[in-house]
């Protein structure tokens, strides 16, 4: 078959943004486990979105709020990034089922404010021997 243009890649193999998210949640939990972590124990999860203005990030805020999210630190613009930004967090497993259905809704939902989802972490919890 002649596809010059790669159509069937793009439009069929290419990775959408959603399992780009899944992918890069994958390579956090390859972190987590290579440090020992069995992943089975909940505890804080940490996420960060930036917005290139305050009402967007409000907006955002708000609605993270109502999901359930607590809010840790709001930034403003600074030498390192012209955005704003939030660190907010949630508790839970970070077992790739849970974690990613978190981090699609909080990149979908930082997409719809204007905004761009920067991922997550959490610290390694091994289990007591």
């Amino acid at each position: 078959t002649d596809d010059p243009e790669k159509k069937g890649y793009w439009q069929d193999l290419f990775p959408t943004a959603q399992d780009w998210r899944v992918i890069l949640d994958l390579k956090v939990i390859e972190q987590l486990e290579e440090h020992g972590d069995s992943l089975e124990a909940e505890r804080r999860v940490d996420h960060w979105a930036y917005f290139p203005e305050p009402s967007q990030l409000e907006e955002f805020r708000r609605w993270a709020e109502g999901q359930g999210f607590a809010v840790d630190s709001l930034s403003e613009p600074n030498e390192q990034s012209a955005r704003y930004g939030i660190q907010l967090f949630h508790h839970g497993a970070p077992m790739i089922a849970e974690i990613s259905r978190y981090t699609i809704l909080l990149m979908d939902k930082a997409k719809e404010y204007g905004g761009e989802y920067d991922g997550w972490e959490t610290s390694v919890e091994k289990p007591v021997s």
